[in-house]
């Protein structure tokens, strides 16, 4: 168990951080507006959003399996069923 915490960012309401552990031989990187976490050279594309529903674009053409949880100021509630889809 290990305890992260960032700053806050002064003047910035309602926020939600996002934090996230990834082993050693795993990137996480930033690509425009979606999070890319690579492991084994699988990568997942994470978006945060303040609505209920989000647009993926430049991730690769495949079958992907989707899933959402909400968060608020209580923490994180439960996932979703995992929808598959493919990309197109």
């Amino acid at each position: 168990m290990f305890r992260a915490s960032v700053y806050a960012i002064k003047g910035v309401k309602k926020l939600t951080y996002v934090f996230v552990a990834s082993p050693v031989g795993g990137t996480v990187t930033q690509v425009n507006d979606i999070l890319v976490v690579t492991n084994g050279g699988i990568s997942t594309y994470i978006k945060i959003s303040t609505r209920r529903s989000v647009v993926f674009s430049n991730i690769p053409n495949d079958l992907m399996h989707v899933t959402a949880f909400g968060v608020n100021y209580k923490g994180m509630g439960p996932m979703n069923t995992s929808l598959p889809i493919t990309t197109q």
